[in-house]
């Protein structure tokens, strides 16, 4: 969920309300205010639904939590994008997905959450099963 869904989804609630607005016969103020009240509504809740409805999909961001390493603060994590891959393929909270991390290795995972409003989607690292980065090509 980002701020740019956010802001798509505002301008797109807000152009159907207008003209939604523009095109009824028994327009007023009361209810121009209506529309432009479902129309906000509807884009607050937008970026909430849709990353559960998408999943995880190839190229994703993640935020990898490998057992027994210490993750950084959730503001240092998000500043310093620690232990940060790309996915290699498509899942669901509870489904195995490879990860790609920056110094190439391929990283078998478990997704844990989908991506939040300020954060990327997060996985944890199946324990010793990483694929040394010899082996992957990066594209």
């Amino acid at each position: 969920m980002s701020l740019s869904l956010l802001i798509k989804s505002a301008a797109a609630y807000l152009a159907f309300a207008l003209i939604a607005f523009a095109a009824s016969p028994a327009g007023g103020a009361e209810m121009l205010f209506k529309l432009l009240a479902v129309a906000f509504a509807a884009s607050i809740l937008t970026p909430l639904v849709y990353p559960s409805l998408r999943g995880v999909r190839k190229g994703d961001e993640i935020s990898v939590e490998f057992s027994g390493r210490r993750q950084l603060p959730g503001v240092l994590n998000f500043f310093f994008r620690a232990d940060r891959g790309i996915a290699m393929g498509n899942g669901r909270v509870g489904g195995r997905l490879d990860v790609l991390m920056g110094n190439g290795a391929l990283v078998p995972c478990v997704i844990r959450s989908y991506e939040g409003f300020f954060r990327p989607a997060q996985a944890t690292a199946i324990e010793g099963m990483a694929i040394s980065p010899d082996v992957v090509s990066i594209v």
